[in-house]
């Protein structure tokens, strides 16, 4: 291009040579192990792993500060197992795996099985619980080692690793499980909650848990008008007076038992309608002749159906 520059042979800077490790010395490009990763060597501007054979059960790991392949039982953390084994190379031999409580949760302990555990039981069989990261043997860790909703685990009180006043299951007051814990006209609002006689309103789940003549409503009351959205299922849920029909409407002719209400639409008879034969004795004798003369008719009439029809012409 007219310029003049100066000569070079193989290359002029290292970025005139290829691969990874190569550098230009000289006008020439030549490998350089440093710029490999460790336990690695240069070969043609390549970094290439080195190779170690180990006896069965060991791996070939790099001792990062040695630079050199070692046979060890670990070469990562993940080589070791449980949940807190760590593979360590600063203070004893390379590649072994030891306990770690780093690795464990607070008040937890790394046993020679590499698994994260509490310290010793407690001698008088309470529970281990972890307070400002020191183990208190107590009652109660929480709340939910209490018997019920109603209890809570009364808190801690601690002084560096001394705790006192805490660990013990303490019964809340005014608190219920069930309506049978309230006062009465006072309903339980939740397990666990407190009595009121706003949550009477709540009382059913089904037609079941309501009074003869109501239903359960949507929203857990109970009342009359609820029976018309679904109807009924079983007399129990019709008003007195009526019985449930096939339709699921209530109805008084539904009802099959004996003392069923009387069809209101019917009059009640209580005396038999006047027929002007006097007084009971006279209507008695009045019935009896009447009873005579109807047995008399009776005979008369069947004497003629049964007469031959000669008999009948010669009387004409």
């Amino acid at each position: 291009d007219g310029t003049c520059r100066a000569c070079c042979d193989e290359c002029c800077s290292d970025d005139d040579c290829p691969g990874q490790c190569a550098v230009c010395v000289n006008d020439q490009c030549a490998d350089d192990v440093s710029l490999c990763p460790p336990c690695h060597f240069c070969d043609a501007g390549t970094c290439v792993a080195n190779q170690l054979a180990c006896p069965e059960g060991e791996l070939a790991c790099c001792n990062p500060f040695a630079n050199t392949l070692v046979c060890a039982e670990c070469c990562h953390d993940s080589d070791c197992p449980g949940e807190c084994g760590v593979c360590e190379f600063d203070f004893i031999p390379a590649g072994s795996c030891i306990s770690e409580d780093s690795q464990c949760g607070p008040c937890e302990v790394c046993t020679s099985e590499f698994m994260c555990e509490l310290p010793d039981k407690c001698a008088d069989g309470g529970l281990q619980c972890c307070i400002n990261g020191f183990i208190q043997c107590a009652e109660c860790c929480g709340d939910d080692d209490c018997s019920d909703a109603c209890s809570i685990c009364e808190p801690w009180v601690c002084v560096g690793d001394s705790c006192t006043e805490g660990g013990i299951c303490r019964t809340e007051p005014d608190c219920c499980i069930d309506d049978h814990d309230c006062p009465k006209d006072e309903c339980c609002c939740a397990v666990g909650g407190s009595c009121s006689a706003d949550c009477c309103n709540v009382i059913c789940h089904d037609d079941r848990h309501c009074p003869p003549g109501k239903c359960c409503c949507k929203d857990g009351s109970c009342s009359a008008e609820c029976c018309k959205d679904h109807g009924c299922r079983h007399d129990r849920d019709c008003p007195k007076g009526t019985c449930c029909c096939h339709d699921g409407s209530c109805d008084a002719h539904c009802c099959d038992h004996p003392d069923k209400d009387p069809d209101p639409k019917l009059p009640e008879i209580h005396t038999l309608p006047s027929t002007g034969a006097g007084t009971a004795g006279d209507r008695s004798a009045a019935i009896g002749a009447a009873a005579i003369a109807a047995a008399a008719a009776y005979v008369a009439g069947r004497a003629v159906r049964e007469r031959p029809a000669e008999a009948s012409i010669e009387e004409q």
